[in-house]
Formats: C-alpha cells, sequence, structure tokens
C-alpha cells in the first residue's frame, strides 16, 4: 500500500511537472516575443484628432496582427509613454497597439473615440510601412482587444455599454478606477453600478495592484480606492472573468523608472520602494499575453490560460480566482444589448449566435 501511495503521488507529480514542461514550450509570455517592435507618434495637429495616438507594432514582421485598444491613465490624459515598456512587450508577441491620449482637460468623452478607430483603420497601414514596418503587414480590426489602466478603464466601460462591442472581443482591467480621479474635482458618471450587471457580455481580465486601495500619504487618497476600483469592475461583469491580485506592488508600479520614481518621491500613490520592477513589468506584461493569446488562438494556446488562474506559475506573489464556463473558457466574443436595460442580467446571457449578436 506504502509503495502504491508513493507511486501515485510521485505519478501526479511527474504528470504536473510535464503540463509545465508543456506549457513552457508554447512560449514564455514573461519574456519579450519574437517581433522587434517599431513605435511612432501621430500628433493631434497632424490627423485632425482630439488626441494624440501613440502605436506600437512588431517590425519587419509579415502577416496579420490582432489590434489592441489601449486607454491610458487618469482617462487618457497622461502619456501613454509612461507605459512604454509595458506595451513594447505585448507588442512584441504579435499585437498592433492603438493608444490616444491628450494632456490637460479631462478626456471623459466616449463619442471621441470612435474617430480614432475610423482614422486608425484607414491610415494605419501607411503610418506602419513609412515607419518601417513590412510591406505586407496586416492589422486585424476584425477582432480586437480593449484594455486601460486606471480611469482609462472607466472610459472603456462606458464605451462598450453606449457604443456595442464593435469588435471588441477580449477586454483587460489594469488597476482599473471608476471616476475621473480620487479627489472626487470631477465628479460622478460612474460607469460601474455596484450589485448590477453591465449590458456587455466580453471575457474580461482584472489585473490589481495589491496597494492600489493604500492611500500615499496620510493626506491623500488611494489612487485606486477599494469602493471604486478593481473587485467594482470584476463583480460587474456577467461572463466569463479572471482577477489576479499582484499583491506587493503600487498603481503605477509597472510604468517606466521616471514616472514611478515620481510618484514615490510625491507619495501621491502607495509603491512598493524597495521592489524589482522590471519584474512586475514582465509580469504585468506575461499575463496580459496569456490571456489575449489563448483568446485570439485557442486552439493552439488555450492552455495558456494557466497563467492567468495558476499563481504558482506567476513571477510574483499573486492572489487568483476566476469565474469561468469551461465550454467557453477561450471563447473571444462580445455581446451587447441596449443601455436601457438594467438591473441583474446574469440569467440572460444564454450565449452567442454566429454573427457575435446577443440571443436570448
Amino acid at each position: 500500500m506504502e509503495k502504491t501511495t508513493k507511486f501515485l503521488v510521485f505519478s501526479i507529480l511527474a504528470l504536473s511537472f510535464f503540463a509545465e514542461e508543456q506549457l513552457a514550450a508554447k512560449f514564455d509570455p514573461f519574456q519579450t516575443g519574437p517581433y522587434e517592435v517599431l513605435d511612432f507618434h501621430w500628433d493631434m495637429a497632424d490627423t485632425g484628432l482630439n488626441k494624440n495616438v501613440e502605436v506600437w507594432a512588431p517590425k519587419n514582421a509579415s502577416g496579420t496582427f490582432p489590434v489592441i485598444y489601449f486607454s491610458g491613465s487618469l482617462a487618457q490624459t497622461i502619456t501613454v509613454r509612461a507605459v512604454n515598456t509595458f506595451l513594447s512587450h505585448v507588442a512584441s508577441h504579435g499585437y498592433v497597439i492603438i493608444a490616444p491620449w491628450r494632456s490637460g482637460s479631462p478626456n471623459y468623452t466616449v463619442e471621441w473615440l470612435d474617430p480614432v478607430f475610423d482614422y486608425a483603420e484607414e491610415n494605419i497601414l501607411y503610418w506602419l510601412v513609412a515607419a518601417g514596418a513590412a510591406i505586407n503587414i496586416q492589422p486585424d480590426f476584425s477582432r480586437m482587444v480593449i484594455m486601460g489602466h486606471s480611469a482609462g478603464n472607466h472610459i472603456n466601460v462606458n464605451y462598450l455599454k453606449r457604443k456595442g462591442c464593435r469588435n471588441f472581443v477580449a477586454n483587460v482591467h489594469l488597476s482599473p478606477v471608476d471616476g475621473f480621479d480620487p479627489f472626487g474635482i470631477i465628479p460622478g458618471d460612474f460607469a460601474i453600478t455596484p450589485g448590477e450587471n453591465v449590458n456587455f457580455n466580453i471575457p474580461t481580465l482584472v489585473v490589481k495592484a495589491g496597494l492600489d486601495p493604500i492611500p500615499g500619504t496620510i493626506i491623500n487618497p488611494a489612487c485606486a480606492p477599494a469602493n471604486l476600483s478593481n473587485e467594482r469592475f470584476y463583480n460587474a461583469m456577467p461572463g466569463n472573468r479572471w482577477f489576479i491580485n499582484a499583491t506587493e506592488f503600487g498603481h503605477v508600479d509597472f510604468f517606466e523608472p521616471g514616472f514611478v520614481g515620481g510618484v514615490e518621491f510625491l507619495n501621491f500613490c502607495a509603491s512598493n520602494d524597495t521592489a524589482d520592477k522590471t519584474v512586475y513589468q514582465d509580469f504585468t506584461g506575461g499575463v496580459v499575453v496569456s490571456f489575449i493569446s489563448a483568446l485570439m488562438y485557442p486552439e493552439e494556446y488555450c492552455e495558456m490560460l494557466d497563467y492567468v488562474e495558476d499563481p504558482s506559475l506567476a513571477q510574483v506573489d499573486t492572489v487568483m480566482y476566476s469565474d469561468v464556463d469551461s465550454a467557453t473558457r477561450c471563447t473571444a466574443q462580445c455581446s451587447w444589448v441596449p443601455e436601457t436595460r438594467t438591473g441583474d442580467l446574469s440569467e440572460d446571457w444564454n450565449g452567442w449566435d454566429s454573427d457575435n449578436e446577443y440571443y436570448n
């Protein structure tokens, strides 16, 4: 009996090790991907848009690459260059990232986004090739990811609520915050109503920084107050959803060193000033790449979701949980009902038809 028990334990450990080896054989999401990355800037003066737009994309690479729309911090009022390393990491795995922003006045209006999407679809090939991309690169606007940091997610949720899915099929919230700022200077217009689901259904990953709800000083509010962030977004999503809490890091700890240093100097947000921030940058990029790759290429990479479900695979201390239907675990889809419908919609989301339309 003892020999049998030892054999079973050994077999389980061997199978677990084999599974991890098989997963690692796909690709390491925490390492830079196989593509060299180019990036360039569209100035609002050149495009006629209300925003500047930054673009990251594979360089000298032929083929079709999914598009990620990224909505930056403080509702798109901070330059997205603040997360250049993170976005470059994601793009190096074969994604085209489009990130609008404008400093100064609040960028609160979701109606400003459609012109950005339209301009990008019409002009990005010209700009990519002019910047040095392969002439036969093809950004895929038919299946997009919508992603944001902090109050940028407030804009993203409001867009999906009011405008519908467009061609978004996956959603990433990085330390999401509802409302524009933690000081309450700019009031209301919250995207989430606690206790109610949103009126769209899209696979969603929420990545929380564990220090998000902790104030930088006793006189500053937290950059992501507990009642306005993270779990507030996760709980409002009616479909497949994943939650990761990177317990030891702060709201902007995956930003570029100069930005993080400024935040630590001003004590504006809580930060882990003794941690290796590059590890957190790689971790954040890795879990995002794992999530979107599993949904975009399920036949090949569905098992990459293990990286957002198994804390033992993480490079940093995490708490992970999820609420997922195993039958649609790696299904990238979005469905929507008009915003006038309110209340708990969880019983209404029975699935998608072949045209991505909601049906009851």
